[in-house]
């Protein structure tokens, strides 16, 4: 069985700066908004505490800032928390046909580097 796996290369190395549809374009920021609400409800909850505390323990070059807090930590570990923070209280997105969480897991990788973009 053939891979699909460089078609889909090809694809997004030529769509990497490509303009987006009006109606992709305002999907996309409503799941970004919305993944980002969730972090800020998650970051009051049991789970987001744990997770900042934990990252909080763990330390590291001040990169990222953990959303919801003033801290400042690696861009890995404010990833960790902010992943956990977006699925703390199952507010985030969800693909229903794919039973997935899409923000939960991608967005949080990205927020570290919204202050410097």
């Amino acid at each position: 069985m053939a891979s699909i796996t460089p078609d889909l290369i090809k694809y997004m190395s030529k769509a990497r700066g490509a303009k987006l549809p009006d109606p992709v374009l305002a999907k996309a920021k409503h799941h970004i908004l919305d993944t980002l609400a969730a972090m800020v409800s998650g970051s009051v909850l049991k789970p987001g505490i744990l997770a900042r505390q934990y990252v909080e323990q763990q330390g590291g070059p001040p990169e990222a800032q953990v959303v919801g807090s003033s801290m400042v930590i690696s861009a890995v570990n404010a990833a960790i928390a902010n992943g956990m923070m977006a699925h703390a209280d199952e507010t985030d997105d969800s693909n229903g046909s794919a039973g997935i969480h899409p923000g939960c897991a991608v967005l949080p990788r990205d927020v570290p580097s919204f202050p410097q973009h």
